[in-house]
């Protein structure tokens, strides 16, 4: 079969899915023959215990030492606690420990979360349902968004930012931005190239104070990268939002910084409880 695939497409990767071998990592023709290797990893539900994941991972090394390998499909099955609510909060603890151990392997490259809806089955229900909605994604069925949709949405950013207000007395002139790519041993991980950092600040009376655009140099995993920005000082609260744009114009992270001006008339709160005044009858 790859010998064909590759007769009719030279150079292309060729690989499948194994459901078995988080059972037992042992090497097999099928997938020696493979360019890499893809493999359903549910550890804490189907393929045993949470824990049993690192030693799995060794197993595999072991096994197939020259080869990629894909973690094709992991997740959380509902069915596996007692209720949704109760299932999505394992969803979530179960993909932040399993994509951490995960990326402790340099030869893993990459994981596919399963899945992202609730699908209709007849199978892996919760007690007492012959057919219905399998509670299994980071959305419901009506495709509303669980907890564990942010978690995964976090887990696969590319970038993140922070904003230090510049600042003339008590008010804002302008802001710098660091950018920072993933860190080198996370999953996913990979150079942010082609971005653009837009920004916008704005007046607590919806007055624009200022608005830009600039282009990102290439921001390796583990790297930074910097933006200042200014506009005429103001005594205002300010907001200002910071949106990084992939080359395709997709937000790929940001952040938003909002200052409050300090407010005439109000005191300091004395830090010694002595310096309090005295209540008089």
């Amino acid at each position: 079969m790859k010998a064909h695939i590759n007769a009719i497409d030279p150079g292309r990767f060729v690989t499948f899915a194994d459901s078995q071998i988080a059972e037992r990592a042992v090497r097999v023709p099928a997938l020696v023959e493979a360019d890499f290797v893809m493999a359903n990893a549910y550890f804490g539900t189907w393929s045993g215990g949470a824990d049993k994941v690192a030693p799995w991972l060794d197993a595999f090394d072991k096994a197939y030492p020259d080869r990629m390998l894909v973690i094709s499909e992991f997740g959380w099955p509902g069915p596996f606690s007692k209720d949704s609510a109760s299932a999505d909060v394992a969803r979530t603890d179960n993909l932040k420990d399993q994509l951490a151990a995960f990326a402790t392997r340099p030869w893993v490259g990459g994981a596919i979360f399963w899945s992202y809806a609730d699908y209709r089955s007849n199978k892996n229900l919760f007690a007492g349902l012959a057919d219905g909605y399998v509670d299994h994604g980071l959305v419901d069925p009506d495709r509303q968004r669980r907890p564990s949709y942010f978690a995964w949405e976090a887990a696969n950013r590319a970038v993140s930012a922070t904003v230090d207000l510049t600042m003339a007395g008590e008010t804002p002139t302008g802001f710098t931005a660091t950018v920072a790519g993933s860190a080198k041993d996370a999953l996913p991980s990979y150079p942010l190239i082609g971005a653009r950092l837009h920004w916008r600040a704005m007046g607590g009376d919806r007055v624009l104070l200022g608005e830009g655009e600039e282009a990102l140099p290439v921001i390796a995993p583990g790297g930074t990268a910097k933006v200042s920005a200014s506009w005429p000082g103001r005594l205002s609260p300010v907001t200002v939002t910071v949106d990084i744009l992939t080359a395709e114009g997709t937000r790929a992270g940001g952040v938003v910084r909002d200052y409050e001006p300090f407010k005439a008339g109000s005191a300091a709160y004395p830090p010694d409880p002595a310096q309090l005044p005295k209540a008089t009858s």
